[in-house]
């Protein structure tokens, strides 16, 4: 049976929030800023396996996160996406827009 993506992401976000709610002291923020730290310092001496062990966990905060604030993620990453093309075809553009 084929899953697609997104099917998998919707899954993904009941699993983890069952995990998250399980958890005393629920921090998905730090969870997400101890996984970045211990790849990037380090990520000349990992192996891919590692980096993408650490990727999957954060994809599950990701998941987390955009379940529990209802963030539709099709329509973010296709507008932060969009931002970026704009800001490649036009150098003057300011950062802050």
């Amino acid at each position: 049976m084929i899953v697609h993506f997104e099917q998998l992401w919707e899954e993904a976000e009941g699993v983890v929030t069952k995990w998250y709610e399980q958890q005393t002291n629920p921090d998905v923020i730090s969870d997400m800023d101890e996984l970045i730290h211990r790849v990037f310092p380090h990520d000349d001496e990992m192996v891919p396996e590692e980096r993408t062990e650490v990727m999957g966990q954060m994809l599950l905060a990701m998941c987390y996160l955009a379940k529990k604030y209802d963030i539709n993620t099709y329509s973010v990453l296709k507008e932060a996406m969009n931002d970026l093309k704009v800001e490649m075809l036009d150098p003057d553009i300011e950062m802050d827009i």
